[in-house]
């Protein structure tokens, strides 16, 4: 085996799959192993002996990598292990406080691990190679940034590997796919202003699948997803660029043929918009609405051109031709109240959310929320990502005023919104004196199935891939 990909949780991820395919194109082996879905992960990964092991990281997979790289370390110990992913992009300084890694790979890392296995197979030293900073001895060299890839045709998924080791994974009712690459709003919580300041000059910030090469890769998956029932567009902001849309949606309906669900941003849904996501069986929009304060959304948030105004006016043209609405939210940020928290659920109820989902929010390093953050006193200044839960789902980590109350108010959030009188009559709850985080894991669940168009069982099932998480 030349490279054995590693992650941490049971699930066909889009990159990995599209570094895969790059990396069989070149005439190379790849393989993957899920962490938490292998009894014996070690033993597995030592019969396999790859040269290269690859692993995949967000901030919030750091923990997770302490305690494994060590399984990895034993089971291959001559092999050359390299962590790449969100956090090693946005933290290079991985490399330096993890001794056992020999490299990471920064940005995008198709050609960086064609180069990579051609380096091995050569026996030269992979030091120089754009997006590795690679350990050599005491010293770490690294490498200038490639530009970001603008033809997303040239990496087609070989989601198959994960399927002839995994062959549960092809039985998802759900096929997730994405067509783009990148979002450009600043939004202070998430990874993408950094990832936009990184790779400033290197590239175009969105980049797009041609609509021929989306519709044939789409096909190929329907074929490997034998029952799928809807198509889950993971795109940041799927209906960004218009005139992709309009030509890909009328195609979709015909050689797919399946409802899907897809993400919105400011502006990106008028009246002709809204007729052809009905055309075109589109089920749910997601709109990220994130707290009911407008104003806290705007100056802490940075979601300057999301304000209810335009909320209001998007999913009033999408419900009323029968499209259901999804909309994360985010509890226990810097200066939250209760009323802020109230307010959010009263505003999801004047727009009639069908799918409520709300998460506690995460400081991640390198983000502007982790700055303002720390200026609160809400987190120490020295915060690592190794810090941080496991998920943003039943824990806060922000030190706020009457925290407590904002808590439950989340783990109540789900069912205060699918059930206004419930809210106007047992909102006290959320000032018991202690959490209620029971109920918030069933609102989880019935949020999860329903948006995501699954029955109970296979719900169960997913579910069960978080286990290691919870």
């Amino acid at each position: 085996m030349d490279i054995c990909f590693v992650q941490r949780q049971k699930f066909a991820l889009p990159g990995l799959a599209s570094m895969m395919g790059a990396v069989i194109e070149a005439g190379y082996r790849p393989d993957v192993l899920i962490e938490n879905a292998e009894p014996d992960f070690e033993e597995k990964l030592r019969r396999l002996d790859p040269g290269v092991v690859g692993i995949t990281l967000t901030s919030s997979d750091v923990a997770w990598l302490g305690e494994t790289l060590p399984r990895i370390r034993r089971a291959c110990p001559r092999g050359f292990v390299v962590a790449g992913g969100i956090h090693p992009t946005i933290h290079p300084a991985l490399i330096e406080e993890y001794p056992d890694l020999d490299a990471i790979c920064r940005g995008e890392g198709e050609e960086a691990m064609v180069e990579l296995l051609e380096a091995r197979k050569e026996a030269r030293e992979p030091a120089g190679i754009k997006n590795l900073d690679v350990r050599l001895g005491r010293e770490v060299r690294r490498s200038p940034l490639r530009p970001l890839i603008e033809d997303l045709d040239r990496f087609p998924e070989a989601r198959d590997v994960y399927f002839r080791r995994y062959p549960d994974l092809a039985s998802d009712s759900l096929l997730q796919y994405i067509t783009s690459r990148g979002c450009p709003y600043p939004c202070a919580f998430c990874v993408n202003h950094e990832l936009n300041r990184i790779f400033r000059g290197l590239g175009p910030v969105q980049r797009r699948k041609s609509v021929n090469f989306a519709l044939s890769e789409l096909k190929e998956m329907k074929k490997l997803y034998s029952r799928a029932q809807t198509v889950f567009f993971i795109d940041d902001l799927f209906l960004l660029d218009r005139e992709w849309i309009k030509e890909f949606l009328p195609r979709f309906k015909v050689e797919i043929g399946l409802p899907f669900i897809c993400a919105a941003g400011p502006g990106t849904i008028d009246e002709e918009i809204a007729d052809l996501l009905q055309a075109c069986r589109c089920a749910s929009v997601e709109f990220g609405i994130e707290t009911g304060n407008e104003e806290k959304r705007r100056h802490l948030f940075n979601k300057k051109a999301f304000t209810d105004a335009e909320f209001r006016r998007q999913i009033a043209l999408v419900k009323s031709r029968g499209i259901e609405v999804y909309a994360p939210s985010m509890f226990c940020f810097p200066t939250e109240t209760p009323a802020d928290s109230f307010r959010t659920v009263e505003l999801y109820h004047e727009l009639k959310i069908d799918h409520p989902f709300s998460s506690f929010l995460f400081p991640y390093p390198h983000t502007r929320i982790h700055e303002i953050a720390v200026e609160h006193g809400c987190i120490p200044a020295d915060l690592r990502a190794e810090d941080l839960p496991s998920n943003y789902f039943t824990k806060s980590i922000c030190r706020i005023p009457r925290r407590r109350v904002i808590e439950n108010i989340q783990y109540l959030f789900y069912f205060f919104v699918k059930f206004p009188r419930f809210y106007r009559w047992f909102r006290w709850l959320a000032y018991l004196p202690f959490p209620l985080k029971p109920v918030r894991y069933a609102g989880l669940f019935f949020w999860f199935k329903n948006w995501k168009r699954l029955g109970y069982r296979e719900t169960i099932r997913y579910f069960w891939r978080f286990r290691k998480a919870a």
